[in-house]
């Protein structure tokens, strides 16, 4: 309703109107996706942080035991012998992971990544 002063709007600034609460509306919807994904970048990048210092433990733990393993085997076997047997035992079991995650990796394309 108009009160007396106040006259009708043209079709023009309606449509004016419109246009513009359309374009208020587009703004904060792109506002609303920018921070979903700034959201979702930020919780990836802390993930991966974390494994990565994950990763850097697993690797000191493994290089201990492997250090330990060539101390213990020297007292049954000469320090290059202990070195190798270790270093073939650790060669052997990377080139058996590597290959199951090359066959799952295989798996998972071949079946569309439902894997």
């Amino acid at each position: 309703m108009l009160n007396h002063g106040e006259r009708e709007p043209s079709l023009v600034e309606a449509i004016t109107r419109v246009v513009d609460a359309g374009q208020r509306v587009l703004v904060d919807r792109f506002d609303l996706a920018r921070l979903d994904v700034q959201r979702i970048a930020s919780r990836g990048l802390r993930s991966v942080a974390w494994l990565m210092v994950g990763a850097f433990v697993l690797c000191a733990g493994w290089l201990a035991l492997s250090g330990a393993a060539v101390f213990v085997l020297r007292f049954y076997m000469t320090l290059p012998a202990s070195l190798a047997l270790v270093g073939v035992a650790n060669l052997a079991g990377g080139g058996v992971l590597i290959a199951m995650g090359a066959r799952r990796a295989r798996e998972a394309l071949e079946s569309g990544g439902d894997a």
